[in-house]
């Protein structure tokens, strides 16, 4: 009983990791803790259905792995991983020899995530976890030791059949949720309909318990080549019904979320493997270089097909901006650019009679005239041909006491301002969510030149990668701290927003798994992290293509690493999420379990 209990305990960290958690979803209510923002709400609570509690138990489960490791004899071996014993790394016999440095990257890339964190302007959000996003220096932390724990498993108790099996029930979990509701048998919806919540996401429309529709798109492919390489190879008639069920249950779980990325990521998986196994039997059927070049050429001929389409797509993706080109909010006026010309404007009120002085950039008067609405309210037209399109229009801001401001409206666009006389008598803007905030040259934020005309690229993405980018020369060696994007990143440029098509909008994630990585943790660890995947790929790539598929762990251990692509390839247009990424760095870890074992088999 003792042995059995010791056997099986181990695997109570992952039967919550990847059965449990990617299934939880329950309401939290929490502080908001960006009220000093002049970009986010007012709103003294938030609340928060699919990430909060995830966060949690990712954590916990993190530190129950550590507790594993430690009672059971192998704490020793693990600090080994993360760097500690540098001199036994060459011991043959221990973790770390030529099939394990490919842990080295991995361990400067936590180095990096937890010093950034440390060192960051914003660590209460990296320790805490930002709203809508929840993923903290606490959870990266759990990845990297769910990526040696499940190593671990694989190597000294072979349990890459019994991580399997978990696997299969948390992926049949989520494709029944998601297959209900496609069929729009919605349970999120029932559990929460008698308390007074909406659900923005459409009847039929598939988002699982991953709070976005792309998020159910990576599951999938993570899991999904393994269902499919099971059902076509492995020898037992059960296994292949039930894996063939659950992989036509995931396929419409990605058909009901309508993700493109995830279509796109499972074309290219297809094709990999359609050419790997041209490449592999062709070892000992010369004929089959004849599909192989056949292959080639009908991937040549159709990028040359759809390159016109593609020429097309960016081009629709080149959005026109406004004339508006900068607004600053001065110690004693307000400057419009637009056009290439400057309009200031001044504010005077005299016994609640506001008074406006307007000048152009060579301290030349601005005329404007009084106009009446329909409705009996008045405004200000100007004048003027280069601001023909502006209205000012006096208002109240405040009641208690009277305090007025003023509304510019500029090509249909509602600006509003404000004198403070309480402080330093300086011009603020008012912003759409009540706050003010100083529009100065230090919100004007640069920009990657290559996209600045393609903010449509990617469904709005090229706006948001535009301005990733060009972060990144800030965050050379170290990051801005885990979960802290949505800070750093200028959501306080607000002209250059609403140029952009975001007006009003709040950017808290790069949609780019890799530029967040790079923002968030620095460029440095972005190359630690590709270089450990690349190590990955390559290592994979030549150890499978040697290995015939009959055994169950080669089946696994390639299926798994055809998940992996997927991922990588989904990540150029989605975020790291609590969502998903714990399973990927689990089937990572569980991977490179497998392929040291395999080669050990070999040597």
């Amino acid at each position: 009983m003792k042995k059995f209990m010791q056997n099986n305990i181990y695997y109570l960290p992952l039967f919550l990791w990847i059965v449990i958690i990617p299934v939880v979803v329950k309401v939290k209510f929490f502080a908001n803790p960006l009220t000093e923002f002049p970009w986010y709400s007012n709103e003294v609570y938030l609340a928060d259905f699919f990430l909060y509690y995830k966060s949690m138990l990712i954590t916990l489960c993190g530190a129950v792995m550590i507790m594993m490791l430690g009672w059971f004899g192998r704490f020793r071996t693990f600090m080994m991983m993360l760097g500690w014993m540098i001199g036994k790394m060459k011991n043959k016999n221990g973790l770390f020899n030529k099939n394990t440095y490919i842990f080295i990257p991995l361990i400067v890339y936590i180095a990096l995530v937890i010093i950034s964190s440390m060192f960051s302007e914003y660590k209460y959000f990296s320790g805490h976890g930002m709203p809508d996003q929840f993923e903290t220096v606490w959870n990266v932390m759990a990845y990297i030791v769910a990526v040696f724990y499940c190593y671990y498993l694989v190597v000294y108790q072979d349990a890459e059949i019994s991580i399997l099996k978990l696997i299969f029930t948390g992926a049949t979990l989520v494709s029944i949720i998601c297959v209900l509701q496609y069929f729009k048998l919605d349970i999120y919806r029932l559990i929460y309909a008698g308390d007074g919540y909406s659900f923005t996401f459409a009847p039929g429309q598939v988002y699982g318990p991953f709070y976005n529709v792309n998020y159910v798109g990576s599951y999938v492919l993570l899991v999904i080549p393994i269902f499919i390489m099971l059902a076509a190879l492995h020898s037992d008639l059960k296994v292949k019904i039930a894996s063939a069920i659950l992989a036509v249950g995931l396929l419409i779980c990605m058909l009901g979320a309508c993700s493109s990325s995830a279509w796109v990521a499972f074309g290219v998986i297809c094709f990999f493997v359609i050419i790997f196994m041209l490449l592999k039997l062709a070892k000992t059927h010369k004929i089959l270089y004849f599909p192989l070049l056949l292959a080639f050429f009908c991937t040549f001929a159709a990028v040359f097909a759809i390159h016109p389409k593609i020429n097309s797509y960016i081009q629709n993706a080149d959005t026109a901006k406004t004339d508006l080109e900068h607004i600053y909010t001065l110690d004693d006026e307000v400057e419009i650019d637009y056009k290439g010309n400057q309009l200031f404007i001044q504010m005077f009120n005299s016994d609640s009679v506001v008074t406006f002085s307007l000048t152009d950039q060579d301290k030349n008067a601005v005329n404007y005239e009084y106009c009446l609405t329909d409705d009996g309210y008045y405004y200000y037209a100007i004048t003027d041909d280069r601001f023909k399109n502006f209205q000012l229009t006096p208002t109240i801001i405040d009641q208690d006491p009277v305090q007025y401001g003023f509304i510019v409206k500029i090509d249909e666009k509602e600006w509003c301002f404000i004198k403070d006389t309480t402080s330093d008598g300086g011009y603020y803007y008012y912003t759409a969510l009540g706050k003010l905030t100083k529009l100065t040259e230090e919100n004007d934020s640069p920009n990657f030149h290559p996209l600045v005309s393609l903010s449509g690229l990617a469904n709005g993405r090229g706006y948001i990668w535009n301005k990733s980018i060009a972060m990144l020369k800030k965050y050379i060696v170290f990051g801005s701290g885990a979960d802290t994007y949505a800070i750093v990143y200028p959501n306080d440029d607000f002209v250059d927003k609403y140029n952009n098509g975001y007006d009003n909008l709040i950017i808290t994630k790069p949609h780019n798994l890799y530029l967040q990585i790079g923002v968030q943790s620095g460029v440095i660890s972005l190359i630690c992290f590709l270089v450990f995947y690349i190590w990955y790929f390559i290592n994979s790539t030549k150890l499978y293509f040697r290995r015939e598929f009959k055994d169950v762990s080669v089946i696994l251990g390639f299926s798994i690493f055809l998940g992996t692509i997927g991922y990588m390839i989904t990540g150029l247009a989605n975020d790291s999420t609590v969502t998903v990424s714990p399973i990927f760095w689990a089937l990572i870890g569980v991977g490179i379990g497998i392929n040291y074992k395999l080669k050990n088999e070999q040597s």
